[in-house]
């Protein structure tokens, strides 16, 4: 009897351990297949009660959108993984293709949190996320945790100015990866010299411009549109005038004499419009609207399932 209850009690100890063993295992997995319950292959089944863990050895690129050669990948793995090494960083770069469903800030907060990304006791990470769902083709910058107090609003505005050019204008993504990486990385290096950083603390590269979402000094093309008018505008004026000069006109002593006596007769004053109708609407009020999108940064704080975080990015 004792030996029956010996091993009933070794049985539940070790089914106890299994599921405390599952509950902190990185969900990453070589089969990318989606979960039964529609959601990606690293979404666990049940969120409920989720609490924030540190992952091991956990990849510092997940490519699921494949918009990454092998060797690229390889390089940019190589680049984070020295930085994670140099200053303890939570951080990793993330595509995919598909957002079931969720905005992309939820999305890459949920992809750190539920992967165990965050390091220290304030479970701090970092994702840059490329997302070319149809739907919304876009990247983030998303922190979750303690790394909210670092990657503020102005600093994510300057890292959307660091890769635009590269994504947008370039489509050259492995390009903008890079970038995201060397700015974290001197990021970290700035508050690894500087005591009691703050966000203040950091000398920006670029400013925000309320009016054009753009950085302040930048050159607008609007302005460029402007100028060209207005010189174009005085140098055709210049050219008139001097045409003008030339011009040797002596015009008539009456008007009647421009027309040739009893050539056109007009005899009906009245116009039919067959088959017309003309209705007149009030012209709708223009309004103006700005959001994130092509020609701004987009910033976001809320709660996850997993915890805190703060996003900021643009759509292209």
């Amino acid at each position: 009897m004792k030996k029956i209850v010996c091993f009933l009690f070794a049985a539940a100890l070790l089914f106890a351990l299994s599921i405390t063993a599952l509950a902190d295992t990185p969900l990453l997995s070589s089969d990318k297949s989606d979960n039964e319950n529609g959601m990606p292959y690293w979404y666990p089944l049940n969120t409920r009660g989720f609490e924030d863990f540190h992952g091991e050895n956990l990849p510092y690129v997940v490519d699921d959108a494949d918009i990454l050669t092998d060797e690229e990948e390889a390089r940019l793995s190589e680049k984070i993984a020295s930085i994670a090494e140099e200053y303890g960083v939570g951080y990793v770069a993330f595509t995919d293709d598909d957002l079931h469903g969720l905005s992309p800030e939820y999305y890459s907060s949920d992809f750190l949190h539920f992967n165990g990304y965050g390091v220290g006791d304030g479970y701090g990470a970092v994702v840059f996320f490329l997302c070319l769902d149809p739907s919304d083709r876009c990247w983030r910058t998303t922190a979750i945790n303690s790394y909210e107090d670092i990657f503020t609003e102005d600093i994510m505005y300057e890292i959307d100015e660091t890769v635009d050019y590269s994504i947008r204008s370039k489509g050259d993504f492995f390009e903008a990866f890079m970038l995201h990486a060397e700015y974290v990385e001197n990021l970290f290096r700035e508050i690894s010299a500087t005591e009691n950083w703050t966000p203040e603390d950091h000398e920006y590269k670029y400013e925000r411009d309320e009016y054009e979402g753009r950085s302040v000094g930048a050159p607008s093309p609007v302005k460029f549109v402007g100028a060209g008018l207005i010189v174009g505008l005085i140098g055709g004026l210049i050219r008139l005038l001097s045409l003008r000069k030339k011009m040797k006109i002596v015009p008539p002593s009456t008007a009647n004499n421009y027309l040739l006596r009893d050539s056109y007769v007009v005899r009906n004053r009245r116009c039919d419009y067959l088959f017309t109708t003309v209705t007149r609407h009030e012209r709708p009020k223009e309004t103006s609207s700005s959001s994130g999108g092509s020609h701004g940064s987009s910033f976001s704080s809320g709660h996850s399932s997993g915890g805190s975080f703060s996003s900021g990015g643009r759509s292209f």
